[in-house]
């Protein structure tokens, strides 16, 4: 197996390339907070509910295990809602209509 020619990177540059990555995540969760308030998005913001974790748990964990992508399903399953997704594993369960 040949090894890397490259030199590992420096504390300073991982450093760098972290706050860089921060920078960005800060600038997303910007954006969604503006999309979010913005009253022309026609958004429904909906609480996770008694009725959102009976979806939760109807999706069979061997078919969903991020929990996170779990109340994205449920929610849209309470609701009756389609999803807009490219997340194969949430399309794979094949729980909730899914545009994309």
């Amino acid at each position: 197996m040949a090894s890397s020619s490259r030199p590992p990177p420096s504390p300073i540059s991982v450093r760098e390339s972290e706050d860089q990555l921060g920078s960005r995540r800060a600038g997303v969760y910007e954006q969604i907070q503006a999309t979010v308030l913005d009253p022309t998005t026609n958004l429904l913001l909906q609480p996770v509910s008694a009725a959102t974790m009976t979806h939760f748990g109807a999706v069979p964990l061997e078919d969903l295990r991020d929990p996170f992508d779990r109340f994205i399903l449920a929610t849209a399953l309470q609701l009756k809602a389609p999803l807009v997704t490219a997340d194969r594993a949430i399309a794979a369960t094949g729980a909730a209509e899914i545009v994309w």
